[in-house]
């Protein structure tokens, strides 16, 4: 039997020296270090320095990325730039790159994250011109700033998600539909694999924001972010709006964190 599983159901907010090597050890190390990748340079350091937070949108042919895909695509961009990107000493060792929560593929997005641990400070000249270089269309930079090198993961900064939902709705949808469906303490998605119900989840919870605009076909909607227990954005609407409704495409907008007030604010 299943058993429907609850979150919290509590209320979201409105609103150190040095010393001399010998000339083999030089040696060795000048020659290391030529063999070293371009997007390497620099990297010998023990550990980061510096850490810049990259703000990046994927749109169009982009949007067709697995998350994977853009990780590798990201990270290929920095391998073959001169930007000092940290990198530990050993042979598997990749560039520190952490990115954000996962995408799935098909959607577009105008806030992807991605943090670069670096060994020297880098101007965002530099690092926009990585984006403007790579292969697939629709990678666009927005921006770079430093933070600090201990801060919170990307990941477990993010508390929700602001989505655009676009699709072709039947007459009788209607905010008034989204708002009774929102009073309810209790909304039922069932999850399937391999044909089988394996969970039962109530995200009303989950819901933060939920508006139609009849006129553009979309619907906004704020989803917070619970492991275990999140629902995608489509299914979200396709319940609410009933399964008349057809999904055309889905566009992240924002992300968002909560501050010490306990009000949540854009990433």
């Amino acid at each position: 039997m299943n058993k429907t599983e609850n979150i919290n159901e509590a209320p979201w907010p409105e609103g150190q020296g040095f010393r001399a090597e010998s000339s083999k050890a030089s040696m060795k190390k000048e020659h290391s270090e030529a063999s070293l990748p371009t997007g390497a340079k620099g990297d010998k350091a023990s550990s980061p320095k510096y850490r810049m937070r990259i703000k990046f949108s994927r749109i169009g042919e982009a949007g067709n990325m697995t998350h994977l895909q853009q990780m590798k695509e990201v990270r290929e961009g920095f391998s073959s730039s001169g930007v000092p990107v940290f990198k530990a000493n050993n042979k598997r060792a990749s560039l520190k790159i952490s990115f954000g929560p996962a995408i799935s593929m098909g959607y577009e997005s105008l806030c992807e994250f991605a943090d670069i641990y670096l060994t020297e400070l880098t101007k965002e000249n530099d690092i926009k011109a990585i984006f403007d270089k790579m292969k697939v269309p629709g990678i666009n930079f927005v921006s770079a700033k430093r933070i600090p090198l201990l801060f919170p993961s990307l990941e477990s900064s993010v508390n929700a998600v602001e989505y655009e939902v676009r699709g072709e709705f039947s007459e009788d949808f209607s905010q008034d539909k989204i708002n009774q469906a929102l009073s309810k303490s209790e909304l039922i998605f069932e999850k399937i694999k391999n044909g089988k119900s394996v969970k039962k989840i109530n995200f009303r919870p989950l819901i933060i924001k939920m508006e139609y605009c009849r006129e553009k076909s979309l619907v906004v909607l704020v989803l917070k972010i619970k492991p275990g227990f999140n629902i995608k954005p489509e299914n979200t609407v396709s319940i609410i709006a009933g399964n008349s409704a057809r999904i055309t495409g889905i566009l992240k907008k924002e992300l968002y964190w909560i501050n010490s007030g306990g009000e949540f604010e854009v990433f």
